[in-house]
Order: C-alpha cells, then sequence, then structure tokens
C-alpha cells in the first residue's frame, strides 16, 4: 500500500541483509526479531502475514498468538504453509514419492513440520483467532510450460539438499535418493508429464 507502512520481522542476519538489499520501496522496512516474541508493541497492525514460517518454528501457536497480539481489533492475520504430501505427479513417480515421504519425516525429526498446513484451522483457532477461513492456492505445472522443469528442480533441490541428512537419519540410503532423483528428472522429460501442488492458506480476525 502507498500510504502505508509496511514491516518485515526475519531471524536470520543474513537473510535480513539480503532482504533489505533487494526492498525496491521506501515504505518497506526490515528487523531482526523472533516470531515467537514479536518486537512490536500490541495492536499495532491492521494486518499480520507470514509464509512457510509455522511448519519451521518451534512453537506455532505460540508465533500465531503473536501475530494475534500486534493486531488491532478487527485486524486480519493470514498464513501459506506447506502440505508436502499434497504433491502429484501423473505419470506416477513412485521412488521419488517414497522419498518425499521421508522427506517429511526428516523435517519431523529435526523439530519441523512439513505437513502444518493441514493443521491450520485448530492452530488459529488455538492461538484465539475468530472467523478462521480455509483455501487452497493451486500451483499447476506440466509439460509445455515453462515452469515445469524449474519446479521438478526445485522439488529435486530440496531432497539433495537433505541427502545427508536422510542418510544420517536412517530414512533413505543414497541409491534410493539418486534413483528417485533419475526418476524425476526423466518425468520432467515427458511431453505429457503434470504435476499438482496445493498451498495451504488461513486467515483469523482479531475480535
Amino acid at each position: 500500500t502507498p500510504s502505508g507502512e509496511i514491516w518485515g520481522v526475519e531471524y536470520s542476519a543474513d537473510q535480513l541483509s539480503r532482504a533489505r538489499d533487494s526492498a525496491a520501496v521506501r515504505n518497506l522496512h526490515f528487523i531482526q526479531g523472533d516470531a515467537h516474541a514479536l518486537p512490536f508493541a500490541a495492536e499495532r497492525f491492521r494486518t499480520v502475514y507470514c509464509r512457510y514460517l509455522l511448519e519451521h518454528v518451534a512453537d506455532p501457536v505460540e508465533v500465531l498468538r503473536e501475530m494475534r497480539r500486534v493486531l488491532r481489533r478487527g485486524g486480519r492475520a493470514l498464513a501459506q504453509e506447506n502440505n508436502i504430501l499434497i504433491n502429484v505427479f501423473y505419470p506416477e513417480c513412485p521412488r521419488f514419492d517414497a522419498i518425499w515421504e521421508r522427506f517429511a519425516e526428516l523435517q519431523a525429526r529435526l523439530g519441523g513440520d512439513a505437513l502444518i498446513g493441514k493443521k491450520l484451522l485448530a492452530l488459529f483457532k488455538q492461538a484465539g483467532f475468530d472467523r478462521v477461513k480455509l483455501s487452497l492456492q493451486p500451483e499447476i505445472h506440466h509439460a509445455g510450460m515453462e515452469t515445469f522443469r524449474p519446479w521438478i528442480e526445485n522439488l529435486i533441490g530440496n531432497v539433495e539438499s537433505g541427502a545427508a541428512a536422510l542418510e544420517g537419519q536412517n530414512l533413505a540410503t543414497a541409491d534410493e535418493i539418486s534413483e528417485a532423483i533419475r526418476e524425476v528428472r526423466s518425468f520432467a522429460e515427458r511431453d505429457d508429464g503434470s504435476a499438482i501442488f496445493y498451498w495451504n492458506r488461513a486467515s483469523g480476525v482479531k475480535l
């Protein structure tokens, strides 16, 4: 909004620096902080938004309570989160699907929740929000779209980044990971392949 002020909170100093460098508008400000204890007074904002955050925090309900605390009466909080198992390939890629499920288990073992998107209604209610609404945002990529291969490579990148941990936690072998990646890379070369994913969204009001 041209007349308003927008504040972004980031825990990582490195990510904070990158955000500041890329900011393109004057009314966008960044501050270092912890989402479990937001560095703002109560009832400061009309809208509070988080994206791909709750799956990574120690206490998502406490984060949502903090979002509610800094909202004005009548203000709205919104969240967009993952449920990474809502990921459908056709033709199917069973080897990659198996590794993807283990990747979700890895995140759980490390203290995260890659399936948190399906829990948003309960989490928002536990945090005290009213008028909670859910929605899904589809992410569709298929052969012939410029985004098809980049989307598949993004999924592969996630698995590759966690490969050592998957092996270390005895969730997958190096061969299983390699076979899964080969399978989905071959899928990306097909002229009839499609990949469908859904982002989970929730909104709630502070009355």
